[in-house]
């Protein structure tokens, strides 16, 4: 009989060691396997983003959910996310685990853009900072008080659509022209009528609300190094557009900042725009607390124009837009 070597022994007794690790690895695997919502198959790197391809992301999970049923987890590059599609899962979300749900992931547009997540929308809702910005909100910027007392703004921006409709003499697109109307009247109440750099202001907004509300490589694929620098929606363009928006808002700030200090602007707060109430509370040493600084104000602004859908790439705006110009008919009659 052929004798085993020294070598052949090792070698033996390392296949058997490894073979009784995997085994051992798959049996503990495949008893802490947590009990996940079903889903469809999944491909290696891009895992069900195939799935969302050649429709519309709404309708295409729909389809699935009539396949999966209404609680439903897919797998977006490397992020899981749960998708639900009936009136009783969302129920539970909303209202049973509301406090398990209700902080937001911060993207890194987010992120950028709310300066690490400290603005209302962005914030953890159970910090001081949250609780002191809602109350802000809540009884100064959005009272029915301070919004009666921008009643004539929205009245004269009004007037001015009617009367640029009126004078056209042909067809025009309405849509346009009531994206330009409400920028204008969340500008007035906002910074004021004194806004010098309006235009580069609402441009570089726009871009922003773009990177916010379109698929980011980096959130997909969070650990990949490749994903940081492909795409006009990269880590480095969030910031440079971040950095000039930062630097009109700096402006915007000494501006009112010097407004402040003249006799005419202290005469009273009825009628003051909502930058002149932040630089207010900022002055007084903040409010609940919690100092404000300008990266907050800078926050606050951002995120009253982002939330409204307004701009050229409202998708919220061009949705409803879509189903208005499809039945005209009864969609006017019921607004009237």
């Amino acid at each position: 009989p052929m004798e085993t070597t020294p070598i052949q022994l090792v070698s033996y007794t390392f296949l058997c060691v490894l073979v009784v690790t995997v085994l051992l690895k798959l049996r503990s695997a495949s008893g802490s396997r947590p009990n996940l919502p079903p889903g469809p198959w999944a491909l290696p790197v891009v895992g069900h983003m195939h799935f969302l391809l050649g429709a519309l992301p709404h309708q295409a999970m729909r389809s699935l959910s009539r396949r999966h049923g209404p609680v439903m987890l897919l797998r977006l590059g490397h992020v899981p996310t749960l998708v639900l599609s009936s009136a009783e899962a969302a129920r539970q979300l909303m209202k049973v685990h509301d406090a398990a749900f209700a902080n937001r992931p911060v993207y890194t547009p987010a992120d950028v853009f709310t300066n690490g997540g400290q603005n209302i929308s962005f914030a953890r809702h159970d910090s001081r900072h949250w609780k002191a910005v809602r109350k802000l909100c809540t009884v100064e910027l959005l009272s029915p008080r301070r919004v009666r007392s921008f009643r004539p703004v929205r009245e004269e921006e009004a007037a001015r659509l009617v009367r640029s409709v009126a004078d056209a003499g042909a067809l025009v697109d309405v849509g346009e022209r009531v994206k330009v109307m409400m920028n204008d009247v969340i500008m007035r109440v906002s910074v004021g009528d004194r806004c010098q750099q309006r235009a580069l202001y609402l441009k570089e907004l726009d871009r922003a609300i773009d990177l916010m509300s379109g698929f980011n490589l980096t959130d997909l694929f969070p650990t990949s190094r490749l994903a940081r620098v492909l795409g006009s929606r990269s880590p480095r363009a969030t910031w440079e557009v971040h950095g000039r928006i930062q630097s009109i808002m700096d402006a915007m700030v000494h501006e009112h900042k010097m407004a402040m200090g003249s006799e005419e602007a202290s005469a009273g707060h009825e009628r003051e725009d909502i930058l002149t109430t932040l630089l207010r509370f900022q002055r007084d040493g903040g409010m609940g607390g919690i100092a404000l600084t300008n990266e907050n104000v800078s926050g606050v602004l951002f995120v009253r124009r982002f939330f409204r859908g307004v701009g050229n790439h409202g998708d919220n705006d061009d949705l409803g837009h879509a189903r208005a110009y499809q039945k005209p008919t009864d969609n006017g009659h019921r607004a009237i």
